[in-house]
């Protein structure tokens, strides 16, 4: 869907399920300093590269109504996520 061999090696195994939509990463302009929701985060693939844009400074958020999805990213990302970047995937019991 668009995204680099780059980009894609660089998503812990497993985040990737191929069950995004588009790669919104080409066209949100990115910016260090935003506030980044994802909204049926899954795996968190979006998540994950997101935070590499946002920087110190921003924020992604990933949100997923399943509960087989609440604890996913934590599995697959481990220390992964760059320090200098908040994630937060929790499951909204509906």
């Amino acid at each position: 869907m668009g995204y680099s061999s780059e980009e894609l090696t660089s998503v812990p195994d497993g985040a990737n399920l191929g069950l995004g939509c588009g790669n919104p990463q080409a066209i949100a302009a990115l910016q260090p300093g935003e506030v980044v929701l994802d909204l049926g985060s899954g795996g968190g693939f979006y998540c994950f590269l997101a935070s590499r844009q946002e920087g110190a400074s921003g924020r992604v958020i990933g949100v997923d109504m399943t509960p087989e999805w609440s604890a996913a990213p934590i599995i697959f990302f481990g220390n992964l996520l760059p320090a200098n970047t908040i994630m937060k995937i929790r499951f909204l019991g509906f």
